[in-house]
């Protein structure tokens, strides 16, 4: 608790810990069972996206999963937005079981942006896919992560703390180049992979990561007024 923050042991926060065995291969699940859930003799539980309070750029392996078996999603979809304690709000569950792009609803001045996994999420994770290859998910990521993006945001759309949806719908994307475009989705899969390699305790990864975001910074500026990047 001390080492992770008053929140860690809290209610709502950690309610059981799912073996290994108890988790689905997201990868294998038919249509059927990612729209209806899984049947019960086969392992049920699915990734879960609740947010991620600790606000990590580019990537983030979600520590939540959620139980989507085919009773559990028949109660979710049933008792959506019903009244009474404990009853379930499901949102946009076409999207559901999508890669895409995320960020955490609550932030500082800095949005921070990363890869979202195939799973189902919640509300507190703003969840965005794109249609198009010259703008695609891992782009729009770099983007979202510039220190200009942030600046704009926090001046012209929303100045408070929350950053969502309909917030992002008022964003001006500017589309880059063949050469910018291709310049930022190296910066991605590099942010990626130094994301993981902190995750497994490398501290130099951090280092690199704060130059990462220097160099985003500089050519997502440049990409937006003008200058050379």
């Amino acid at each position: 608790k001390l080492k992770h923050g008053r929140d860690v042991f809290g209610q709502g926060y950690l309610y059981r810990i799912v073996p290994k065995t108890m988790i689905a291969i997201v990868e294998n699940l038919i249509d059927d069972e990612k729209k209806l859930g899984i049947d019960p003799a086969k392992p049920t539980f699915v990734p879960y996206d609740k947010g991620d309070k600790g606000g990590n750029r580019w990537y983030l392996q979600t520590p939540f999963v959620i139980n989507w078996s085919k009773e559990n999603v028949t109660f979710l979809k049933k008792n959506s937005g019903k009244k009474g304690s404990g009853m379930p709000v499901v949102r946009n569950s076409k999207f559901y079981f999508r890669e895409g792009l995320c960020w955490s609803d609550v932030h500082t001045i800095d949005i921070k942006s990363r890869l979202k996994n195939s799973g189902v999420y919640d509300v507190k994770s703003m969840s965005l896919f794109s249609k198009y290859d010259y703008l695609n998910d891992d782009l729009l990521v770099v983007i979202l992560n510039s220190n200009i993006i942030s600046k704009y945001v926090f001046a012209f759309i929303n100045h408070t703390s929350s950053f969502q949806i309909n917030d992002a719908r008022q964003l001006p994307i500017v589309i880059p180049t063949k050469l910018q475009g291709d310049i930022l989705e190296e910066m991605f899969k590099t942010g990626v992979k130094l994301r993981k390699l902190q995750d497994n305790g490398d501290d130099q990864a951090g280092v690199k990561l704060i130059q990462l975001q220097q160099e985003v910074d500089k050519l997502v500026e440049g990409i937006y007024i003008g200058k050379d990047s």
